[in-house]
């Protein structure tokens, strides 16, 4: 049997802020790819939401004009903005490849995003740069440069300053079951780096203090946009706090996967720990979100 899950299509992002937010993402080279309005009833199963809402995807073309897997789905929300909390279970950042660190902190800040200082990482065998932004919504993105990148649209267009979505990092409490879940659900674990607490990993992942921590990639066999990488902390002394789940926030996000079968990838996930609501209609597809081990928000989207 093909097991249900490649790696993550898209994130869902909720924003206060849709037209703001948007044009952020325009600005690293996103386009809308679709527009709907959820109905009051499929922004309830899906996200909590009293009253429809308004949802955009943005994604990066490929030379032919093709959308690219690395998609970015906006969903309007009027509940309260989760304020960013570094140690917060669930979505930490969204990273995207950047070319020229320079260029791209100017068209962040252009793009009305509140843009940190680049932290630089060096090791004796490569040196990654980065640099955290609060976008208007309050989603949390991080404009990466690396001497060594996993595949993204840069590779076959280096004219681009910006690659889609490469990475979605997410924090959990600890790494084993979800690992487990995501394993047995057809999304591996490929490699895992351990850091010990250095300041200079701290900056580059926007943490208040420097703290040891495992960050295990989890993606399909092509390395396909966006890669999973699931954090946990190595010491008790980090002050975790939940991700609050249902209602959609603004600045809170949803991992979110393409699945041939939606009922067959449900019946399959619940089997090993994940549980859904109801499904509903998105736009122009059916789509259930649920719960993973790990406290993991997750959706599953028909193609």
């Amino acid at each position: 049997m093909t097991l249900p899950l490649s790696s993550p299509d898209a994130v869902v992002l909720g924003t206060n802020t849709m037209d703001a937010t948007a044009a952020f993402l325009q600005n690293l080279g996103f386009t809308e790819t679709s527009k709907t309005v959820l109905s009051s009833d499929a922004a309830q199963a899906l996200y909590g939401l009293t009253g429809e809402a308004e949802q955009r995807t943005y994604a990066v073309r490929d030379a032919s004009g093709q959308s690219l897997p690395g998609r970015i789905r906006l969903v309007h929300t009027d509940e309260e903005p989760l304020e960013y909390n570094a140690y917060r279970t669930g979505g930490h950042a969204i990273d995207v490849y950047c070319l020229d660190q320079e260029k791209g902190s100017l068209l962040a800040r252009e793009g009305g995003a509140e843009v940190g200082e680049t932290a630089v990482f060096k090791t004796a065998f490569f040196t990654m740069s980065g640099t955290f932004c609060i976008i208007p919504g309050g989603g949390p993105v991080v404009l990466l440069s690396a001497e060594r990148r996993l595949p993204s649209v840069l590779d076959d267009d280096p004219s681009r300053l910006h690659s889609q979505v490469h990475s979605l990092i997410w924090i959990v409490p600890e790494l084993a079951p979800s690992l487990e879940f995501f394993a047995a659900a057809g999304l591996p674990e490929t490699r895992r780096n351990v850091f010990g607490p250095d300041p200079d990993v701290a900056a580059l992942m926007a943490l208040p203090e420097p703290a040891p921590f495992s960050m295990a990639l989890l993606a399909d066999a092509a390395m396909t946009p966006s890669r999973l990488e699931l954090l946990a902390f190595d010491t008790p002394d980090v002050p975790l706090v939940p991700d609050p789940g249902r209602p959609l926030r603004p600045g809170q996000m949803v991992l979110s996967f393409s699945v041939a079968s939606l009922p067959a990838a449900r019946t399959l996930l619940a089997r090993h720990g994940a549980s859904f609501g109801a499904t509903a209609a998105a736009g122009d597809a059916q789509a259930v979100t649920g719960l993973a081990p790990g406290g993991i928000w997750l959706e599953l989207r028909a193609r």
